[in-house]
């Protein structure tokens, strides 16, 4: 028995707004029709020019009713607290893959209504943080700085911001160009590696689990991961989206690189890794700094350089998420102990 024509505005509206939220999420805004949007409201498409001026005002209003579903939602998973639950982005899956959907189809308008609607989760923690400390954050955008000292920053320009604490929180060719010499020490000597992500499309993940895939062997592969299959909205719907992670001497011609890996994880994985549809090659130059013995030896050491003036970051512990993450927060317990 097929469902009841809705009836009146407020219904129609709010079945239309649904289920262009549902395509967003599955298929993207741009793939989103409004002949389709209509069908699985069950109202004539007509209605959508009539009440939204057209899929682009239709569009707006699903994501405008995702933010507000998705802001519930973290409300809800908060119990209570100010600041939003952690990984509560990642629980809401519809919300996610329509945001990453828009980001893919160049809809940074879409991608960006938490913003512009003003009920950024990120914004809400940020305000609470601006309460504890009891004074307006005052943050700049796209400030360029040219050199920092003790107590204060010099942007480009000339103008001169001061604060009791100064911490910078670059890579450290970054850091050794901002800082005074004198609290350099050997940034500017640090190396760095470099490496090379591929990227494949797949009709299923060759995993059973979400697994890094770390190569002890030979051949181009060092690790293999697949993103879908920790956050489903990286890949439509039956698919897979694979990451692997090559070493040095792999085949520097994409093409080459592409058949060396299909075949080293056809060996692991069989015949399907053979017919991976290569995406993209990612080349990344500064990826992590080197973690040679001998380059271990010239790590800044972090923390705080002078009265008023921090530093933070990979190349002050193990050139690693969880060695910045460490860094930052020896450095936040200096300032701390200062303050």
């Amino acid at each position: 028995m097929s469902e009841p024509q809705p009836r009146g505005r407020a219904s129609v509206e709010q079945r239309l707004v649904v289920a262009a939220a549902e395509m967003i999420a599955e298929v993207g805004p741009r793939a989103s029709t409004v002949r389709e949007v209509a069908r699985r409201a069950g109202v004539n498409h007509g209605l959508v020019h009539h009440y939204f001026g057209g899929k682009e005002g239709l569009l707006r209003a699903a994501m405008t009713h995702l933010v507000h579903e998705h802001e519930r939602f973290a409300t809800d998973q908060a119990q209570g607290r100010p600041t939003p639950a952690p990984l509560a982005l990642l629980q809401d899956q519809t919300y996610l893959r329509a945001v990453v959907r828009c980001v893919l189809d160049g809809e940074m308008d879409l991608a960006v209504t938490e913003l512009t609607e003003g009920v950024s989760m990120p914004r809400r923690a940020l305000e609470h943080a601006e309460e504890k400390l009891g004074s307006p954050a005052d943050v700049r955008l796209r400030a360029r700085v040219e050199r920092v000292e003790p107590g204060r920053a010099v942007l480009v320009g000339g103008e001169t911001l001061s604060a009791a604490a100064v911490i910078v929180a670059t890579e450290g060719t970054a850091a050794a160009r901002l800082l005074p010499a004198e609290h350099r020490g050997e940034l500017a000597a640090r190396r760095w590696k470099g490496t090379r992500l591929i990227a494949f499309a797949a009709d299923r993940s060759p995993l059973p689990s979400p697994t890094l895939v770390v190569n002890a062997d030979g051949g181009p592969i060092d690790n293999l991961t697949v993103p879908s299959d920790v956050v489903s909205g990286y890949a439509p719907p039956g698919r897979a989206l694979i990451c692997v992670s090559v070493r040095p001497d792999a085949p520097t011609d994409d093409d080459a690189l592409a058949d060396a890996v299909r075949r080293q994880a056809a060996g692991w994985f069989g015949d399907a890794a053979s017919i991976w549809r290569r995406l993209a090659v990612v080349r990344v130059d500064h990826a992590l700094p080197d973690e040679s013995p001998a380059s271990r030896r010239l790590r800044a050491p972090g923390g705080r350089l002078a009265t008023g003036l921090f530093l933070c970051g990979d190349h002050c512990a193990s050139a690693s998420i969880n060695g910045a993450l460490a860094s930052g927060r020896r450095c936040a317990e200096a300032v701390l102990a200062t303050a």
